[in-house]
């Protein structure tokens, strides 16, 4: 009995299909905008940031937000220390170096300051800024933002 609850089990999960954000890079980004111009929510996070971590697990997994992002946005999401360099809209941003953040993090962060994470931009379709956090959202919070944003 047990161990036929258990092949049942494992038979529905492996055909269930888990939602998630559809995340994508600047590059990828850059073709999707020429194709169809939708919003975009742009996330920066580093590999040590706490608070990036738990807003992934917490927030990013909610249906809801997961829904708004994929249906009503194109999702960046960018490591600030990441060292390879992107294109985007015909430029070259160059990766993070032993000297500072990924060039494309400056576009996110406070004028003459470096990135903070976790950063999250909320960008129109001719990509100028709606809104921009450089803070930890709840799930509540980062909801009622897309909301809003849409």
């Amino acid at each position: 009995m047990i161990k036929s609850g258990f092949i049942g089990c494992l038979l529905y999960c492996s055909t269930t299909v888990w939602a998630q954000v559809n995340w994508m890079n600047f590059e990828q980004l850059d073709s999707a905008l020429t194709k169809a111009p939708k919003p975009t929510v742009v996330f920066l996070e580093a590999e040590w940031c706490a608070y990036c971590k738990k807003m992934q697990k917490e927030a990013f997994t909610d249906t809801a937000i997961q829904q708004l992002l994929n249906d009503k946005f194109y999702a960046v999401k960018l490591d600030i220390e990441n060292p390879n360099p992107c294109v985007f809209d015909g430029k070259v941003f160059n990766g993070a170096s032993n000297k500072g953040f990924h060039e494309m993090a400056y576009l996110f962060a406070e004028e003459g300051e470096v990135p903070v994470t976790p950063t999250l931009a909320i960008l129109d379709m001719e990509f100028k800024f709606l809104t921009i956090k450089r803070n930890y959202l709840s799930r509540k919070e980062l909801l009622n933002l897309l909301r809003k944003a849409h």
